[in-house]
């Protein structure tokens, strides 16, 4: 593929790409949006209600937070 450039190790198995910016380079944010997407799926979801009155609760056990407000 012109514009797309594969590194090979000594056994010819491809493991790193050099890709044409001035060719592709409109379409390197959505790769690595996709990366990105890719790494985080089976991450865990966090409710947002619910971690901020953990955070709280905590602050409060501990002292940062006054248990008035």
């Amino acid at each position: 593929m012109e514009g797309i450039n594969y590194l090979t190790d000594d056994d010819g198995n491809k493991k790193a790409i050099v890709i044409d910016l001035e060719k592709y380079g409109e379409y390197l944010e959505d790769l690595l949006d996709v990366i990105a997407y890719e790494e985080s799926k089976d991450e865990e979801e966090y409710d947002f209600e619910e971690t901020i009155s953990e955070i709280i609760q905590e602050k409060k056990k501990s002292g940062e937070v006054s248990n008035q407000g």
